[in-house]
């Protein structure tokens, strides 16, 4: 059974009473100095364990909380079921939600699975008219943003656009592409919820 909370070694509070310590006696100097030396030696090893333990129990938190997410399949946001809202909110908010219950530095296995789990089927959608969707249907989608999309989050940074106003020439020139192109919806829920990552990681 796993347990929130951060794990810290013992040894860190020894180690910490030890350099108050002044020994006088030449012996008991030695002694205390090779004793110190196992003591950091020990606590080198605790920390990489304690390092190893933290990062199971975030593993098991996330595993935890997102079963029980992709279980319920309830937004957050919209209060209501995902099987309620048009595909384009779907893919949105999904993504953002995932994102946000992802501990570790690194993206979540099986995330195609896990998309299509919440009810984004495989299905061809337009760019363009997704991005349009989006700022039409939920104008405060930029709100979730917790960074400046840009180039290397192109997904995004169309939307931030597109709430600005006219968006398509600017995108098109920046990042290299007609934005009117068709991608699957699965790819793209990946997508964005990897723009998302960025975001949150590169700040």
């Amino acid at each position: 059974m796993w347990r929130r909370g951060k794990y810290s070694p013992a040894t860190d509070v020894c180690l910490k009473e030890l350099e108050s310590y002044q020994p006088t006696s030449e012996a008991i100097l030695t002694v205390f100095a090779e004793f110190k030396r196992q003591l950091q030696s020990a606590n080198t090893s605790m920390i990489s364990h304690v390092k190893a333990l933290n990062t199971e129990n975030e593993k098991a938190a996330e595993e935890q909380e997102i079963l029980w997410f992709i279980t319920l399949g309830w937004s957050e946001e919209f209060d209501t079921h995902y099987s309620k809202l048009s595909t384009p909110l779907r893919i949105f908010d999904f993504a953002h939600a995932l994102s946000l219950r992802t501990r570790l530095n690194v993206e979540l296995p099986s995330l195609k699975a896990l998309t299509n789990k919440i009810g984004i089927e495989s299905e061809i959608i337009n760019f363009r008219e997704w991005v349009q969707t989006i700022i039409s249907e939920y104008p405060t989608a930029i709100d979730k943003f917790k960074g400046e999309p840009s180039e290397l989050t192109p997904c995004l940074y169309a939307i931030k656009l597109a709430s600005q106003g006219t968006w398509y020439k600017k995108w098109n020139g920046n990042i290299g592409l007609d934005n009117k192109f068709e991608i699957n919806s699965l790819e793209l829920a990946q997508q964005i919820y990897r723009e998302f990552l960025v975001l949150r990681w590169s700040k």
